[in-house]
């Protein structure tokens, strides 16, 4: 894989990070190393169907919340603007 998905600590805070191995990585790659985490079960999910559904059984979407969201769609809208490519 060219990007991995870690858990490690940072200020004292258990979380979750991405570590690029192949500066060629794209969005399709940050996707395919996310992918799997988000259709875990055995990963607890406090707003999850039961805490440990698929993301996609999120009740809340807590994914809101987070720092980073890979949206393909507005990805291509923002490289379609700047006339660049997203290939």
């Amino acid at each position: 894989m060219k990007i991995q998905v870690y858990q490690g600590e940072e200020s004292g805070t258990l979380g979750i990070g991405i570590r690029i191995v192949d500066k060629s990585a794209n969005l399709e790659d940050l996707l395919n190393a996310w992918q799997p985490l988000c259709d875990d079960t055995s990963l607890y999910r406090p707003y999850g169907n039961g805490a440990n559904s698929p993301c996609k059984g999120c009740t809340i979407n807590c994914c809101n919340t987070a720092y980073v969201i890979p949206d393909l769609i507005a990805f291509k809208k923002m490289a379609n603007h700047l006339g660049l490519s997203y290939e």
